[in-house]
């Protein structure tokens, strides 16, 4: 009996180590089409569309100012798209880790509210020569292992959630900081 307590305990504890290693510790939003995908709603009181679109223009506008940031602006449906990025470099590869992610924003502005999502999540490379980790639902990096281990990607991706989670905060606090001023 004891044999066999022993043999359930160390298999019991294999199997939870090795699940933590492949899904890691970030639960990802993922939309039906299996791609990343941050998205909500929010009607925040006495908002209307005209006053939204207007938050959600200058938002991006402060925020997104590179020259990899594209902003596209449609007045008649009252929607923003962004294809920002952000500088992910990754220290330990040196000059090969120089990085950044690049993701699309949408922002609907509509009677009362607006809606958010953020897609196409993906990590680019720098420098031509450059560990590129590619769209972040690769369990491994499109580099290959040997270029970008696991580790940094996992690390490059637990970094990547944490920078979209602030930004939508920041997103979330500028346009619901009209009406708590008024």
């Amino acid at each position: 009996m004891k044999i066999f307590l022993s043999a359930l305990l160390l298999f019991t504890t294999y199997y939870q180590c090795c699940a933590q290693q492949r899904t890691g510790y970030i639960m990802w939003p993922y939309s039906p089409k299996d791609k990343i995908e941050f998205t909500e709603t929010i009607n925040p009181p006495f908002a209307n569309a005209d006053s939204l679109y207007i938050l959600a223009k200058s938002f991006v506008n402060k925020k997104y100012k590179t020259e990899r940031d594209t902003i596209t602006i449609n007045d008649q449906r009252r929607t923003v798209v962004c294809k920002g990025t952000f500088n992910m470099p990754i220290d330990e590869l040196g000059e090969k880790g120089k990085g950044y992610i690049g993701f699309t924003l949408t922002i609907s502005c509509h009677y009362r509210g607006y809606r958010y999502t953020i897609t196409d999540l993906a990590h680019y490379a720098q420098n031509p020569d450059g560990a590129a980790g590619g769209p972040l639902e690769n369990d491994r990096a499109a580099c290959g292992g040997s270029v970008l281990p696991m580790r940094y990607w996992n690390n490059e991706k637990s970094k990547t959630y944490y920078y979209i989670q602030t930004t939508i905060e920041s997103l979330k606090e500028s346009m619901s900081k009209h009406y708590s001023e008024g």
